[in-house]
């Protein structure tokens, strides 16, 4: 793979991580709320929304969607063949129903979008590899495999307790199994 290539794959990577952190993060989720009631406002009157409008998600955002956009031109790529060559390059890495972003390594077969950092907790299974994952997947992996221990991830955020939302989303599930 040419280094412009290897680029281009670089920052379809980072777009598709800010994408999900976006969508997860309440404060980054209300900014974009604000970004799409500013659109709308732009539309019927014709203006652009100030940047001090913008919310820094929304910046963010658009930088590294620039960044790819620019990446692909100089390796003579589409986004979608940036995103097959990322799965190729990285075939652990899972990519959510339609290509819509990055999901945790617990995920397995299943298709629903991470809730928070892909990389929250990180779960060690009595046979096998540990694994990262999210608080949702987490919770799946953890209820699914008996003995199975956990331990802050890599992405975790202490504010948000991801080891025991993780631990009391699992008990709940043991529950319905």
């Amino acid at each position: 793979m040419d280094d412009a290539t290897r680029q281009a794959v670089q920052a379809a990577y980072r777009l598709l991580r800010l994408i999900e952190a976006s969508a997860t993060d309440p404060i980054a989720r209300h900014g974009l709320d604000a970004l799409a009631f500013h659109a709308i406002a732009a539309l019927e009157t014709s203006t652009e929304p100030s940047p001090d409008q913008l919310p820094p998600a929304a910046t963010a955002l658009r930088g590294a969607l620039v960044e790819l956009g620019e990446a692909c031109h100089t390796a003579n790529l589409s986004i979608s063949q940036a995103l097959e060559l990322l799965q190729q390059e990285h075939p652990d890495l899972t990519l959510a129903a339609g290509g819509s972003g990055v999901r945790c390594r617990a995920a397995g077969e299943n298709r629903e979008l991470c809730e928070g950092p892909e990389e929250a907790v990180l779960l060690k299974p009595l046979t096998g590899p540990p694994v990262t994952g999210c608080v949702l997947h987490g919770a799946r992996f953890l209820a699914s495999h008996h003995g199975c221990t956990i331990k802050p991830g890599p992405g975790h955020r202490p504010e948000h307790h991801p080891v025991l939302d993780t631990i009391r989303r699992s008990l709940r599930l043991r529950d319905r199994l």
